[in-house]
């Protein structure tokens, strides 16, 4: 044991040098970590001596001690008040220190002390310092070394009281002075550590101690405690026991003598009774109910001007009828008119304005509307002013039913009173809040076809107090109010508006397609026309402005704006998007546009006629773009499909045969040909009954063309203009024959025999352009493929033109034999005799002037078809005549040469034709006969 004590001892000496270090340490600089690290450390040494000396009952006095404890008990009040007067912000690591320091001191102390036979004055002393720092550790929540503190005033406090048995009564003033303090710390940190019968147990104790002594410090100490674990109660929502425990703190204070009451002990009175009718109303029992009431009469009574007592009164009313809105209205009025505003009061306030919208929201407008006009902008507070007014449009938009009456009236006069007392404009945020939630008000009453309230909404937030708003958002509010006013038909309010927007905002094209309705709607087609322009010339060429605005053309019937714009589209096509337009849907919609002007106007304007022309070669054009390369090109990335190809094939070639009748021949072949140029772009892949009626249709087409072309042609003055178009027709004629020997023979038998009919007809366009192009070279050729045509009318017609012609003899002779050869071989029944017998007539009468012996030819040919026709085919009789009569005087000729060979010939056939003849009785075959045996004797 004396080892012990002596290890005690030199602990303790090391204790005194370490701690006098620490002493100066702290004067140089308190707010060092290391230094409260070793504070700490130096703590728990202290208090292991602390306990070895009670536990060893060592009588030694340690005055060193005792006088670094005093010291340093004196420093750490001196680091506290420095503390509070530095800057007012609340340093943690120096009240660490200050506690740890304090702490110290009050082990120094006690250790200083022998634990037997401390006087009276030394036991009092070290229960206040306990007493102190106990409280302290508490405060900064350090419960356990509070606990060991309180262990240790635990024993000075029963010390105390054995030695104040005896003593006088000013001693036990004291000692019950220090007892009660004891009792509420203990109460305190067994309430920290949850406690509660502990709480209970400690709070006799201490309504006994002040019992004893009755005066207000130790009633309002006692009250405070009870406050702070009522409120604790309530913050853990045990709401019975928290009112027990507030009634107690209530009724601690009420024992109280008026006469000593002293401001804190009022305050004190009004936060135990707020608390209280705080738990009461959480309650919710008919008798708290009842109490609070109560309560809150007599706080209006005695706090007039405290709104915390108006918020109780407001959950009082809702507490008790949740519908009662008036009153709960008149409240609030009550606390916007006394409040004494500062952030949260403006919190709280705003708060309960928005708890009431929930049941009327004209009253809480109501409410923000006195708020704002007679308590902010009178306090010039900017902030609060706009907070108030953009929550006092959030309630007005929440309930669409508060929009209606008196409602814009009343917000336009709150908005002009702002106006005029504020310094400057709603700032740039609340503007922006502000006009979101009018655009919304607008937008509920656009959706139910109001446009003029729509409309008066919007005014409103242009109004001069949103002058931050800038010009995108002001052109958006505008807008509305020009579409508002077309609604109904406000032409001039729309222009006035349009008149009042910015130049940027007026080249908007969202602002142009608005003007351009009105220019529908007014018939202004100078308007319409430059916003559809104002349009084209925007940087952003919006496309969809623009199918809006033809559009809305199409939907009022105007056809004439609705192709405007739809050539405005198609001549700025290659500057838009391409995902944003389809080139085949805007052109057929443009075409039949101008299909159905063209019908109405039935055809007379011919400018029509070519605008439409264009418009077809436009879409050949683009269509060969997007099919050009079509081993290349993606499928899917093909705007013009074969279904775009067959309508604008089909809608040519239907316009081709209608335009023949309304409008110029060039026209008609115009259009035939870009139905032609649709037909070639057909991909390969197609079906073999596709590909056959395109084969089929372009057949047409050059049939058309070549037909149209050779009227043309015939009616042409001019020379040139008509070699031209005769070179074209054969040029058309080339293109059907090529078609024609590519498309299967697999058809129809009624189109094969068209198909034949029209190649004959083709045949004659074809001789003659030969003819007039003088190319006499291929005529030869025509005349061959007319005979596979199967109409001996056909080949006729070749002999008329050629006859008419002026073609060289050299050229006549081949083709007339050619062609009478062809009709007498030809199988046709139909065949006209009599233009045969006219065709042999110019022959032989060409044959006799340039080469006999194809005269002898031709008569002979004659002579064998002649001898084998019957009936309505006879060779006519008055050509026979003609044709014997020719060959006889023939023959006289050669007698007169002394040519008998040529004579025998000639007189021969001139007697084997007159044969044939039956009209004269045989008169001139008996005459030739003669005459003949005659000279052929001679």
């Amino acid at each position: 044991m004396i080892n012990a004590i002596t290890a005690l001892d030199q602990r303790i000496k090391n204790t005194i040098e370490t701690t006098s270090s620490i002493h100066q340490e702290l004067h140089r600089d308190s707010r060092d970590p290391a230094l409260n690290v070793r504070i700490e450390s130096l703590i728990k040494t202290l208090e292991k001596c602390c306990t070895a000396r009670d536990n060893l009952q060592v009588d030694t006095e340690y005055d060193d001690l005792d006088h670094l404890g005093v010291k340093l008990w004196n420093l750490a009040t001196q680091l506290s008040k420095e503390d509070d007067t530095s800057d007012g912000v609340e340093d943690t690591s120096s009240q660490t220190v200050i506690l740890n320091v304090r702490i110290l001191a009050f082990f120094l102390l006690d250790c200083a002390e022998r634990p037997s036979g401390r006087t009276r004055q030394s036991l009092i002393r070290l229960l206040k310092v306990a007493l102190k720092t106990g409280r302290e550790c508490i405060d900064q929540k350090q419960l356990s070394w509070a606990l060991k503190i309180m262990e240790k005033a635990a024993r000075y406090h029963e010390d105390l009281g054995k030695l104040d048995e005896s003593q006088s009564t000013e001693g036990k003033v004291v000692f019950h002075r220090l007892e009660g303090e004891y009792y509420l710390l203990r109460m305190t940190i067994a309430w920290k550590q949850s406690n509660l019968s502990m709480v209970e147990f400690m709070y006799g104790k201490a309504l006994v101690a002040h019992g004893v002594q009755g005066n207000t410090g130790t009633s309002e100490a006692l009250a405070k405690v009870i406050l702070k674990i009522g409120n604790g109660l309530l913050a853990q929502n045990a709401f019975v026991a928290a009112v027990k425990w507030l009634r107690r703190a209530l009724e601690v204070l009420d024992g109280i003598n008026p006469i000593c009451l002293t401001k804190t002990c009022a305050e004190l009175h009004y936060s135990v009774l707020h608390s209280l009718v705080t738990g009461c109303l959480q309650t919710k029992t008919e008798a708290e109910l009842e109490y609070a009431r109560n309560a809150l009469e007599t706080m209006s009574e005695n706090w007039p001007t405290r709104i915390s007592i108006l918020r109780l009164k407001l959950d009082l009313i809702t507490m008790e009828n949740s519908n009662a809105v008036d009153e709960y209205h008149k409240v609030l009025l009550k606390m916007i008119e006394i409040a004494q505003f500062s952030e949260d009061v403006f919190r709280t306030v705003l708060g309960r304005i928005q708890k009431l919208s929930d049941k009327s929201v004209t009253l809480a407008c109501n409410c923000l509307d006195e708020m704002i006009s007679k308590r902010l902008l009178v306090l010039e507070q900017d902030e609060w002013v706009e907070r108030a007014f953009v929550t006092r449009l959030w309630m007005s938009v929440k309930n669409n039913t508060s929009l209606e009456g008196t409602t814009l009236a009343v917000l336009k006069k709150l908005v002009d009173s702002m106006s005029r007392q504020l310094s400057k404009p709603l700032s740039p945020k609340s503007t922006h809040a502000a006009q979101i939630l009018l655009w919304k008000v607008s937008e509920a009453f656009l959706a139910q076809e109001k446009w003029l309230e729509a409309s008066e909404w919007c005014e409103v937030a242009l109004h001069r107090i949103f002058d931050k708003s800038g010009d995108l958002n002001y052109a958006k509010l505008r807008r509305r109010i020009i579409h508002c006013a077309i609604q109904i038909a406000d032409y001039g309010k729309a222009t006035e508006v349009y008149a009042d927007m910015s130049e940027s905002s007026k080249q908007s094209p969202s602002t142009l397609f608005l003007m351009f309705k009105v220019a529908l709607r007014t018939s202004n087609h100078q308007l319409a026309e430059s916003t559809i322009r104002g349009i084209c010339e925007t940087p952003l060429r919006d496309h969809r402005a623009l199918y809006a605005c033809a559009l809305d053309a199409h939907t009022l019937g105007n056809e004439g704006e609705t192709l405007g714009v739809l050539k405005h589209v198609l001549r700025h096509m290659d500057d838009l998007p391409t995902e944003s337009i389809h080139k085949p849907a805007v052109l057929r919609c443009t075409i039949r546009l101008t299909i159905g002007i063209i019908d109405r106007a039935k055809g007379a304007e011919i400018s029509n006629a070519e605008s439409l022309c264009q418009l077809l070669e436009l879409a050949s054009a683009e269509a060969k773009k997007t099919r050009g390369k079509k081993s290349t090109v993606n499928k899917q990335d093909i705007s013009f499909t074969v279904k775009e190809l067959e309508w604008f094939s089909r809608t040519s070639y239907n316009l081709g045969l209608r335009s023949i009748e309304e409008w110029p021949l060039t026209t008609s072949i115009r259009i035939v040909s870009i139905c032609l140029q649709f037909l070639e772009l057909y991909p390969d892949d197609i079906d073999a009954s596709t590909r056959g009626a395109i084969s089929l249709k372009a057949i047409y087409c050059h049939f058309l063309n070549a037909s149209l072309g050779i009227q043309i042609a015939r009616e042409e003055d001019n020379t040139n203009i008509r070699v031209q178009s005769y070179f074209e027709v054969k040029q058309q004629i080339q293109a059907f024959r090529m078609k024609r020997q590519a498309l299967k023979d697999d058809l129809v038998q009624e189109v094969l025999w068209d198909l034949k009919d029209k190649h004959a007809t083709l045949l004659l366009y074809e001789f003659e352009a030969c003819v007039h192009l003088k190319d006499w070279d291929y005529l030869s050729t025509i005349v061959g493929e007319a005979q596979h045509c199967e109409n001996p009318r056909v080949v006729q017609y070749f002999g008329d033109m050629i006859m008419q012609s002026q073609a060289p003899d050299r050229t006549i002779m081949p083709i007339m034999k050619k062609i009478l050869e062809a009709l007498i071989l030809s199988p046709n029944e139909n065949m006209d005799v009599v233009k045969l017998a006219r065709c042999v007539r110019c022959q032989v009468q060409l044959s006799l002037i340039r080469d006999p012996k194809v005269t002898a030819q031709l008569i002979g040919e004659v002579l064998d078809w002649a001898r084998g026709s019957k009936g309505e085919e006879k060779y006519p009789e008055e050509e026979l005549r003609w044709l014997a009569t020719t060959a006889w005087n023939k023959a006289v000729e050669f007698k007169g040469v002394t040519d008998a060979t040529n004579f025998k010939k000639f007189g021969e056939l001139a007697i084997s034709v007159a044969k044939l003849m039956e009209g004269d009785g045989g008169k001139l075959l008996a005459r030739m006969q003669k005459n003949y045996i005659r000279d052929n004797w001679d």
